[in-house]
């Protein structure tokens, strides 16, 4: 079966297993989320070639910028925090003929066992509504409203006051 992974693998395709995934999933990848996660990434051999595990900490990247091999990047779109997956990444969504030396081999199929850890979800210069957001984009207007409304406020009483200062003084001039 080892020998006939690479066979198994069609070109342009990731053949994607969920090892584990949580009962309740709130939020799942997309395109331009920040995300990190722990793997271990293999020959078709088995033969490990590197893994985030023995760093003791999972690496942080942005899907669609390009900052890991397109197979991977793939294989994360819709997974879950806590999901586990097993991705069996074909060459030309690797690597390549050329390889990456002195580490993998030309025309490698790699297979990845990735836990998401995280999700950072960039808004683009838009607001995301969701209740964390709309908490803070409350809160952020809140404060200026307020300021507003009490210099609207003091003005107006100021005026108001003004008023009755100068008819109050035209009062006396007409009694005098």
């Amino acid at each position: 079966l080892v020998l006939l992974l690479p066979l198994l693998c069609r070109a342009g395709y990731v053949e994607i297993t969920t090892l584990s995934k949580p009962d309740a999933c709130q939020d799942q990848v997309r395109q331009n989320d920040r995300v990190a996660v722990h793997y271990t990434g293999k020959f078709a051999s088995g033969q490990v070639f590197d893994s985030s595990y023995s760093r003791g900490e999972p690496i942080e990247f942005v899907l669609g910028k390009r900052h890991v091999i397109p197979g991977w990047e793939q294989g994360l779109l819709g997974m879950c925090v806590d999901e586990i997956r097993k991705l069996v990444i074909p060459p030309e969504l690797a690597y390549g003929k050329q390889g990456h030396p002195p580490v993998i081999p030309p025309d490698s199929t790699l297979v990845f066992e990735t836990k998401l850890v995280s999700i950072k979800r960039d808004s683009g210069g838009r607001f995301d509504l969701s209740g964390a957001s709309l908490h803070s984009l409350a809160s952020l207007i809140a404060v200026p409203a307020f300021i507003l409304y009490a210099v609207y406020y003091v003005a107006k009483r100021y005026k108001e006051q003004e008023a009755e200062q100068k008819k109050a003084k035209q009062l006396r001039k007409k009694r005098s």
